[in-house]
């Protein structure tokens, strides 16, 4: 049971809750994953003052196709707040993310490991190429706080068939 839970937790492939729309015809779905970290978006790397906010940055999407997102990932040490392309929020608060968004990773602690799962997003989101996640970060702790956020959003790129 625990070598089965072992594995499970290393492929940390997304599995959705609900079946999804089928393909429309005529287009085919890639599974892709938006991946945003310190490396390829710096600002997911700064240190937040006490109190500090880092408002508006952008997460933006590849520009070769259409993006459906259906689940998100979301490792981070500071209350975080997230925008859909559309501009609509995510959740209710900043803050609230850490608890409802917080998954899909293998935690490790002093006292042993704890594997989350990824969180769907129900309905999915349809993003159009080059579309934009926007995220806001708060720390409210009392000392500056290096900012170590990871987010990942699951889903699929859409293509048109070429005939």
């Amino acid at each position: 049971m625990l070598r089965k839970r072992r594995e499970t937790e290393e492929r940390l492939n997304y599995q959705p809750q609900f079946v999804h729309p089928p393909t429309p015809p005529g287009f085919r779905d890639d599974e892709f994953v938006a991946y945003y970290d310190a490396v390829n978006t710096p600002a997911l790397g700064q240190v937040l003052a006490a109190g500090d906010d880092l408002r508006d940055v952008p997460l933006q999407l590849e520009t070769d196709s259409r993006f459906i997102a259906r689940a998100i990932l979301v490792y981070v040490n500071a209350d975080i707040a997230l925008r859909e392309p559309g501009g609509k929020p995510l959740m209710t608060q900043p803050g609230l993310v850490t608890h409802t968004l917080f998954g899909g990773a293998l935690l490790v602690f002093p006292f042993g490991a704890v594997g989350v799962n990824h969180v769907p997003l129900e309905p999915e989101i349809e993003c159009d190429p080059g579309s934009v996640f926007l995220a806001y970060f708060h720390n409210p702790l009392p000392v500056p706080v290096p900012l170590l956020a990871v987010i990942a959003v699951f889903g699929v790129k859409r293509y048109a068939e070429c005939n």
